[in-house]
């Protein structure tokens, strides 16, 4: 195994493996997309899609392997302040 030589067929295969990967996941790939649309929607948020491409290479078998992760990323959040010591907390009852 020579790694540069590996280094090399990564960089001249991993666009054309990438795009394959893409158009074989296609329909998913819509679906989390227009799925962050719409949590985007609901958070008032701007949708974010994230797709990577992950290399593994095995030097044992000799094989190198292209895969993708995508999703849309999603995020629930409450914000308060800090309590004030200084104020003395109501009596609350609950409805």
């Amino acid at each position: 195994m020579n790694p540069p030589s590996i280094l090399e067929q990564i960089a001249k295969h991993a666009p054309t493996n990438f795009l394959i990967l893409l158009r074989e996941s296609e329909g998913r790939l819509i679906a989390s997309w227009l799925a962050a649309i719409g949590e985007a929607a609901r958070q008032d948020t701007k949708p974010k899609l994230k797709v990577s491409l992950s290399v593994d290479v095995n030097p044992d078998e000799g094989r190198i392997e292209y895969r993708i992760t995508f999703g849309a990323r999603h995020k629930s959040s409450i914000e308060e302040p800090f309590d004030d010591p200084n104020q003395p907390e109501l009596p609350i009852t609950p409805e």
